[in-house]
């Protein structure tokens, strides 16, 4: 085994997004750079197809990761991208049957045997963090060595699939290099992060920890674990310095579960940032129970400008039933404190809960309407394989399992005494009452500064400005 190519499946901004694609993110597959970086620095030769930003069909991702004869290939997938990343598979099968192909990713994480059975092509599938897995699987392949050795694999043997002991979490996460970011496409014309997370320009989306604590009821947290762990404060400014200076980045749009829970990092990133003199800005996600005013203003000073938050409902009944152990008067009050330190505030809402009725559709109408807001968010209920609320949703609705339509932007779920059109109407009469406010305008109006930002924008607010007064157009599911 001498060289290895990894492929992000193809996937559409539409089928992500549906009718608001346009004010969508395209994130750089954070997983298959750690995994490239991995196996560069192992001596494999190592290339990454982003099918997905490159726009390429199924055919076309598979003849350029053939045309490099690779001696293994490795897929990554979410749930609504595995049927594409099968595709994929299925296309290099069909030419070179004996290549290996590993598939990884959340979805196959949370259910191997199930993945593994429904799509053929997948040889082997990677089951929780694959930078340690990786390399002891390919030197099992190279050596034709017992793969059943290797923890965090499944494989077919007979008509089964075998399942190897799990992976321990990696605890040091500076041991893994830097991120392959130079493998993908450019990151300053390719990726991009959503029009209402931009403060400049060119932004990408960078991530520094993994884990989270919360064991929200719609979270499936099975790659990464309840644990936060966190790259270092000195791996952190490296990082920033690498994105501005070979890529240009001026804007950070840190995607981390909770960014400002790792308060000594940010104090330790502080005395970097000011030696590094970068000046760039950033974003960042919170849990609302852990803002308090000293590390806001902290992360103001550190060039800060948003915080992004999962508010989730304006239901206490509905947040109790997620387990998220909030309430609503602690988002109310975190997204105070943001706004009093000079930032900007987003926030999560997710729409047909499990427990959803007209009341408790207007409670989160009304806490939308009179929070500390400058930006939200609007998503479908979507259970997710791994998730607690996966093998019990159905108890409480109608559920579409199909995992191609697993996106939060296509409704699959609706709960009982509510119906689709009920829930369509809802999500567009909350973007509407919010974002058609002087108000709210105003604010957007504020921060152009130029001409990409004011394109930029201009192209969200007319994607919302269709989703909320025309029929939404149905989704293509990302497969060419």
């Amino acid at each position: 085994m001498k060289s290895i190519v990894f492929i992000n499946p193809p996937m559409t901004l539409e089928a992500r997004y549906g009718g608001l694609a346009r004010a969508g993110a395209m994130e750089p597959p954070f997983g298959l750079c750690s995994l490239a970086a991995v196996t560069r620095r192992q001596g494999y030769e190592t290339r990454i197809i982003d099918a997905e930003t490159l726009g390429l069909s199924a055919d076309q991702a598979a003849r350029e990761a053939l045309a490099c004869k690779p001696d293994c290939i490795g897929l990554t997938a979410t749930t609504p991208a595995v049927d594409s990343a099968a595709r994929v598979a299925e296309r290099i099968k069909e030419a070179e049957p004996s290549v290996p192909i590993i598939i990884g990713g959340c979805h196959v994480t949370a259910i191997p045997e199930e993945t593994l059975q429904s799509f053929p092509a997948f040889d082997l599938a990677l089951v929780g963090e694959g930078e340690v897995t990786i390399l002891e699987l390919l030197r099992g392949l190279d050596q034709g060595t017992s793969l059943d050795r290797v923890a965090g694999l499944a494989f077919r043997r007979g008509n089964g699939v075998v399942r190897t002991p799990p992976r321990p979490l990696i605890k040091d996460l500076d041991s893994i290099p830097m991120p392959a970011f130079d493998l993908l496409p450019p990151l300053e014309r390719h990726y991009s992060v959503t029009a209402q997370s931009v403060d400049r320009f060119p932004a990408v989306s960078l991530l520094t920890s993994r884990g989270c604590y919360a064991r929200c009821a719609f979270c499936d947290t099975n790659v990464t674990g309840n644990t936060m762990r966190a790259h270092g404060a000195a791996y952190v400014a490296r990082m920033m310095r690498l994105v501005k200076e070979r890529y240009g980045i001026r804007s950070v749009m840190f995607e981390d579960d909770n960014f400002l829970a790792l308060r000594k990092r940010l104090k330790e990133l502080k005395l970097l940032l000011q030696e590094e003199r970068l000046d760039m800005t950033w974003s960042c996600t919170s849990r609302v129970d852990i803002a308090d005013g000293e590390t806001l203003r902290l992360a103001k000073r550190l060039g800060c400008w948003q915080v992004l938050y999962g508010v989730e409902s304006g239901s206490q009944r509905i947040l109790d039933f997620y387990d998220k152990r909030i309430t609503v008067a602690q988002s109310a009050r975190a997204l105070e404190l943001t706004k009093d330190a000079g930032l900007h505030t987003k926030g999560f809402i997710i729409i047909g809960n499990p427990l959803e009725t007209l009341e408790t559709l207007e409670e989160t109408r009304n806490f939308v309407m009179r929070a500390a807001l400058d930006d939200i968010s609007i998503t479908y209920f979507t259970p997710y394989p791994g998730a607690a609320v996966w093998g019990v949703c159905g108890e409480y609705g109608a559920f579409d399992g199909d995992w191609r339509k697993l996106s939060c932007f296509e409704i699959v779920f609706i709960p009982k005494g509510l119906s689709r059109a009920l829930l369509e109407e809802y999500q567009r009469k909350i973007f509407k009452e919010f974002y058609f406010r002087p108000r709210v305008l105003l604010g957007y109006l504020r921060r152009i500064r130029t001409r990409r930002h004011l394109a930029d924008l201009m192209g969200s607010g007319l994607a919302l400005t269709k989703h909320v007064f025309l029929r939404p157009s149905p989704f293509s599911y990302g497969i060419r």
